[in-house]
């Protein structure tokens, strides 16, 4: 997957995984959507996301994330919606990082 660098889209939407995203993740620095609503089992999403620079839209609503979203994802400048919710194990205060957002627009 890490190797994959010009993948623009990732979209794993209404699957059945049970497995965690790998930190290869991070590498896809070009990547502007990573949809995984739906995804199935998760797990915690990994501290390299935040090496996405160029993504807009992260959408994991109802993919049994758990832990803490990852205070990198504030580094993330081009996010404009970040859709986490129906996550019941996603726990911990939201990171004060996500105020560097300024493209922010919907936080769900």
């Amino acid at each position: 997957l890490g190797y994959a660098t010009a993948f623009t889209q990732l979209l794993l939407d209404f699957n059945s995984m049970a497995t965690t995203l790998p930190t290869e993740l991070g590498m896809l620095t070009g990547m502007r959507t990573l949809d995984l609503d739906a995804a199935g089992q998760l797990g915690a999403l990994p501290t390299e996301i935040g090496r996405l620079s160029a993504l807009g839209a992260l959408a994991a609503e109802g993919s049994e994330l758990d832990g803490a979203l990852p205070s990198e994802v504030g580094t993330m400048a081009a996010l404009t919606t970040i859709g986490v919710s129906h996550n019941p194990g996603l726990h911990g205060k939201l990171p004060s990082e996500l105020g560097r957002l300024t493209m922010l627009a919907r936080l769900a």
